[in-house]
């Protein structure tokens, strides 16, 4: 409503915050409804405990979204906003297919802290089925989406190339988002992720800063495929180490 009365980026803004105080008050609601407390519950001692023990996973949310972000900023300030919108465009295709297998992954945390043989058998089956799943999205973004944008979205034709190339990457996303919740319920496998996050981070920009100049957003594609490999290619190898499957 505010972006098309004239208000624009200002406007979006807007709607960002008031879409979160909605958001809190909904919360609170709920919270209300299920006598919930936590002012009465929680000691400053248990607060204090809850903080450092989240430490770790919010340097890691933060190292996240620097990683999902940064190729579209080095986009914008090497090519310009119109290549960064075209990469823009063709990476939401992707963020809405990841949205199943990351909360899937979440809800798996807590069976994945409480490790045995049989939560290694359910792990395999989770595997197996998201890579399934992943290759039926990947066909879809290849073959099926095209056609689609170009007959009723004709205006992100040009993120086609975008979409293809990233569609490649889905299995490793799907797989790495299990992955990473597994290797999360390892809390002395923190500091680890935490240092592995900050390379992955410094091989991404130093490949798009090498190849964005001259490929655009097709080389900030095909790094973000290759650093998902790579992710992958790590996790793997941390799980069959400490987890023996």
């Amino acid at each position: 409503f505010l972006i098309t009365y004239g208000v624009g980026l200002i406007g979006a803004a807007i709607a960002l915050i008031v879409g979160q105080l909605a958001y809190l008050v909904i919360l609170g609601a709920i919270l209300v409804r299920q006598r919930i407390s936590f002012i009465h519950q929680v000691s400053l001692n248990t607060l204090k405990n809850v903080l450092l023990g989240s430490f770790p996973y919010g340097i890691l949310t933060f190292l996240g979204l620097i990683y999902f972000k940064i190729d579209t900023i080095l986009l914008a300030y090497l090519k310009g906003n119109f290549d960064a919108g075209i990469y823009t465009v063709g990476y939401r295709f992707l963020e809405i297919s990841i949205i199943l297998p990351s909360a899937l992954a979440t809800v798996f945390f807590p069976f994945f802290a409480k490790w045995s043989k049989e939560i290694a058998k359910f792990y395999r089956r989770a595997t197996f089925i998201l890579i399934a799943l992943a290759f039926v999205t990947m066909v879809v973004f290849i073959f099926i989406l095209p056609p689609i944008l170009q007959i009723f979205l004709p205006q992100y034709v040009d993120s086609l190339k975008v979409i293809r190339i990233l569609a490649l990457s889905l299995p490793f996303f799907f797989v790495n988002s299990l992955q990473s919740m597994l290797l999360l319920s390892k809390k002395d496998l923190l500091k680890k992720l935490i240092y592995i996050s900050i390379f992955v981070i410094f091989i991404n920009i130093s490949l798009n800063i090498l190849f964005i100049p001259r490929y655009s957003y097709l080389a900030a594609s095909w790094v973000t495929l290759i650093t998902e490999v790579f992710i992958s290619l790590v996790f793997f190898v941390l799980i069959r180490r400490f987890f023996k499957t």
